[in-house]
């Protein structure tokens, strides 16, 4: 019989390199991606399990998963104001200009208004 050496990643006919691969790929997008934490780790698992066919031990089934842990997104930030509004209550979102200052062009600036309504 003739024996050829190949790397622990190769067996499955490369299944288990081009499954890391993709991990490497969305780790990379994650990395980058200026809406997650920079300095937060990220981890790619490779677990590898050995089952015995038989009592004899000689055949094994050797099952392998991946997984990805990535950096979750951050948060978003806003500030809001609640005030009474007719019958009701509204939310307005405070915005990076005060209240009634006045744009480049000298139109007032729009608040954002969001009504909020009691649950029947």
């Amino acid at each position: 019989m003739r024996v050829k050496e190949i790397d622990l990643l190769d067996i499955a006919d490369g299944a288990i390199r081009e499954k890391i691969a993709d991990h490497l790929a969305e780790l990379y997008e994650n990395l980058m991606d200026e809406n997650c934490p920079p300095m937060m780790k990220r981890k790619i698992k490779v677990e590898m399990s050995f089952e015995p066919f038989d009592e004899r031990r000689r055949e094994f089934k050797v099952g392998v998963t991946t997984s990805v842990i990535l950096a979750s997104p951050k948060g978003i930030v806003t500030s809001v104001t609640f005030e009474r509004s007719g019958d009701g209550v509204v939310a307005v979102e405070l915005g990076s200009q005060e209240r009634g200052q006045l744009d480049l062009y000298g139109g007032e600036v729009e608040e954002k208004v969001i009504p909020i309504k009691r649950a029947k």
